[in-house]
């Protein structure tokens, strides 16, 4: 998930610095942006190579201070949307996964920031049928249409910003499973929901022990 969501994060940075003359930024940001495509080559489903953690909290690192770089000198609040959405499918994903298991019990603080489990996106969207490259193809579909909102913000400003809080809406939201549907429709593959046997732990049963994986049950190519 990671690389290609950088990839296209990257990409779209780009067009923003470009767009406001910060043409060192543009540079950073297509550099990132092409070592994420060299990556992701040996990483798309079946992946031989993995980020692991200290290559996707690099990833975050480098697009947050992108996204602020990138969007210097526009209104604040447009600013803030040309930041955010680009980047929004990880920081939505991040967000609903704690408020769920907040509500599933786990209350401490710690304890949230530190809990794992099978309820993050692609997950998810396994639990709904798709096989891992469908589970790619479906983030990255919906990355690249939150990027596009992003670029039109810079074109189009406040005519599009009305736009770009409905794609945000309807995408994050509700769009999870129809994402997933269209992208395995134009693949010629079914999209049967899994029986509830079959399913992934719930959200809250995920967040309210520590789930660890074994190592032999562990799917490599729905990680980073």
């Amino acid at each position: 998930m990671a690389p290609g969501v950088a990839a296209i994060a990257a990409a779209a940075f780009c067009l923003v610095a470009l767009a406001s003359r910060h043409f060192a930024v543009a540079v950073m940001a297509t550099a990132i942006s092409g070592a994420c495509l060299g990556f992701l080559a040996f990483n798309f489903p079946p992946a031989s190579i993995f980020l692991g953690d200290a290559g996707s909290t690099l990833l975050g690192l480098l697009l947050g201070a992108i996204a602020i770089a990138a969007s210097r000198g526009a209104p604040p609040l447009l600013q803030a949307w040309i930041a955010a959405l680009p980047l929004a499918v990880p920081v939505w994903d991040i967000v609903l996964v704690h408020l769920r298991r907040w509500q599933g019990g786990t209350r401490n603080l710690r304890a949230l920031l530190e809990s794992t489990g099978l309820d993050h996106l692609p997950h998810r969207l396994q639990q709904a049928g798709l096989r891992p490259r469908q589970v790619a193809l479906t983030v990255y579909l919906m990355a690249l249409l939150l990027a596009v909102m992003a670029i039109l913000i810079v074109r189009y400003e406040f005519a599009a910003l009305v736009l770009a809080i409905m794609i945000v809406v309807t995408g994050l939201i509700v769009g999870e499973r129809p994402f997933g549907a269209f992208v395995a429709r134009v693949s010629g593959a079914s999209y049967a929901p899994r029986k509830r046997s079959e399913s992934l732990p719930a959200p809250a049963e995920a967040a309210t022990r520590e789930y660890v994986q074994p190592a032999a049950q562990a799917s490599p190519e729905v990680g980073r």
